[in-house]
């Protein structure tokens, strides 16, 4: 029982064991709390990470749905910097010619066309022949 005694409260030891037992019980329930904010701060920054693969990871930071997002939003502004400057850089360079031997496109879509299930295979090894005539080799 609680009884005051010159403005302060006194408590019996019965009381006294409650009380302890309900901060101890407090500071575990604290605990497994702070361990849940964690957890799920961490799941909630890997599912951020899979839904923006434009971003560097290790731009990605924060635990909360605030820090993420700004995180994000400073990511995004980060890349977006990058990338204009590097299509700034490869727009001022001089054309680059090919390399000699350079085949044009259109021979290798000749022989991409062939439907190769269809033939035997002598047919095949003559396709290939032919190709390799027509192409110069």
């Amino acid at each position: 029982m609680c009884t005051f005694f010159g403005g302060m409260a006194e408590i019996d030891d019965a009381e006294l064991a409650v009380l302890r037992a309900e901060a101890q019980r407090a500071g575990q329930v604290d605990a497994e709390l702070a361990s849940l904010r964690e957890s799920a701060g961490r799941e909630l920054r890997a599912a951020v990470v899979v839904a923006h693969p434009e971003l560097p990871e290790q731009l990605v930071v924060g635990s909360t749905v605030a820090e993420l997002d700004a995180s994000v939003a400073s990511a995004t502004a980060i890349v977006e910097g990058i990338r204009e400057r590097t299509l700034n850089e490869l727009r001022g360079l001089p054309p680059v010619k090919p390399p000699m031997g350079f085949r044009a496109a259109a021979a290798a879509g000749a022989r991409a066309a062939l439907d190769l299930s269809s033939m035997t295979a002598a047919q095949k090894i003559r396709a290939g022949l032919d190709a390799r005539k027509a192409s110069g080799g």
